[in-house]
């Protein structure tokens, strides 16, 4: 099988998904070629060039959003508007997860992009002598 750019390998699992391919086959198929032509260390920016064309294609949003503390139901529907905002997306689906080892704050994630707004990396610029 000839080896196509990695773009090129989005659009196809992206045209295939939202054509209702059939998952476990697909995903086993994806594996195989990755592994046959050595590209691998692509896996986790392959994954996320999908998301993210998947979230322009169908305009939802996914976002996993990590708090010291449980945050309350004003504050994620505050979270999920600027988000809808700022990805253009007509719906966002957040996933809500805590580490208290952030202190404070949240870190939000999106296919190909985070925003880190937790105490813990406040502290570890402010270590290094860099603004936080």
């Amino acid at each position: 099988m000839k080896k196509v750019s990695r773009r090129t390998l989005v659009q196809t699992i992206v045209r295939e998904l939202l054509a209702g391919a059939d998952h476990p086959r697909l995903t086993k198929q994806v594996a195989a070629y990755l592994v046959e032509n050595r590209m691998t260390d692509q896996i986790d920016r392959l994954v996320l060039d999908i998301a993210a064309a998947l979230q322009q294609a169908t305009g939802h949003a996914a976002a996993t959003v990590t708090t010291a503390f449980k945050p309350s139901q004003h504050n994620i529907d505050a979270l999920r508007r600027s988000l809808l905002h700022l990805t253009g997306a007509r719906e966002v689906e957040l996933a809500v997860q805590q580490d208290p080892s952030l202190l404070g704050g949240m870190v939000v994630t999106l296919p190909g992009h985070e925003w880190d707004a937790s105490v813990r990396r406040k502290l570890k610029l402010l270590a290094r002598g860099g603004v936080a």
